[in-house]
């Protein structure tokens, strides 16, 4: 992990909390730092969470399986689901069908929900995910974006999908 007190000069204070690959950070309002990578293609998603600006690790699983692509961000709205996770990413079913996963965790990054289906494809991949305000409600809104198809040999699809009660 590097640090910089200025934006020009970095320096390496610790290593990476995990190796794997799809990197993925994120910070929640109380500056806690959140890390989430691809532990293995088969293997699964992983959280690193750190209180003290990367210089120590605390390691949680987001998922046991077979995933690619994990990605997660944190509410900083000041509302209701201020530092609440929540997590993406690509779940690989078997070698035809790969679904989008959503999950979240209310306790920072310790306990991971059941993951649910976000993808109306079976062919999906590349998912992202983002936070925005619901109304009244700040940070009432979950945006998970992925690419789709129907593997009917059409275009490719760029899909968004929004929840409001997550």
């Amino acid at each position: 992990v590097y640090v910089t007190q200025d934006g020009v000069n970095w320096n390496l204070v610790n290593a990476a909390p995990g190796t794997g690959a799809d990197p993925f950070v994120c910070f929640d309002s109380l500056g806690t730092a959140y890390y989430s990578y691809l532990a293995g293609m088969f293997i699964g998603g992983k959280i690193s969470r750190s209180t003290d600006k990367g210089l120590n690790w605390t390691n949680f699983t987001l998922y046991n399986g077979s995933i690619d692509k994990p990605s997660i961000v944190a509410v900083q709205s000041g509302g209701p689901y201020t530092n609440n996770l929540y997590a993406i990413w690509q779940h690989s079913q078997n070698d035809s069908v790969n679904i989008i996963s959503f999950s979240k965790s209310t306790n920072s990054a310790q306990n991971w929900s059941t993951p649910i289906r976000v993808s109306i494809f079976n062919i999906s991949y590349c998912p992202w995910i983002t936070v925005g305000p619901n109304e009244q409600i700040p940070g009432g809104n979950i945006y998970c974006g992925y690419n789709g198809s129907t593997g009917n040999n059409d275009s490719l699809i760029i899909m968004i999908r929004r929840s409001t009660d997550a």
